[in-house]
């Protein structure tokens, strides 16, 4: 489980804003590589996580998001 102090480094390092697309805010913390897929004990550190947005988390799982024309999911 993230810790709420990992979390807040990640929305301060973020500024709110998607690591991956760097224009939509960011709602998601994702593991850069989860324990599952070869992940080391950092996927709970800061490093070892980003903050995403729904599309950009979505994508990282090979989902796709449908945006209405005013760009909203």
């Amino acid at each position: 489980m993230i810790n709420l102090r990992t979390i807040n480094t990640i929305r301060e390092r973020s500024g709110g804003v998607c690591e991956a697309c760097h224009t939509r805010p960011s709602t998601q913390v994702h593991h850069r590589r989860p324990k599952g897929i070869g992940g080391t004990t950092r996927v709970y550190t800061a490093e070892g996580l980003e903050d995403l947005c729904l599309k950009c988390h979505a994508l990282r799982h090979g989902m796709t998001v449908v945006l209405d024309d005013d760009g909203d999911y």
